[in-house]
């Protein structure tokens, strides 16, 4: 396989080593990461909302200050 394939599948520090955990205790974390992470993309969604909001507000200002 090459270099390539054996560092995909070493422990690089990235990955904790998850030998002694049960399938179980695997599939608890993995719904918890996974929530944890809907509720970033959720947050991330919202600012991204805010700031879609503040440049429409901005854009609208300038137009008004070019018209004048």
């Amino acid at each position: 396989m090459g270099e390539a394939g054996a560092s995909y599948w070493s422990n690089n520090g990235d990955n904790p080593d998850v030998s002694g955990y049960s399938v179980d205790q695997l599939r608890v974390d993995q719904k918890r990461m996974m929530g944890e992470q809907e509720q970033g993309l959720q947050s991330l969604s919202q600012i991204i909302s805010r700031q879609k909001n503040i440049a429409s507000t901005i854009s609208n200002e300038v137009d008004l200050h070019n018209g004048i």
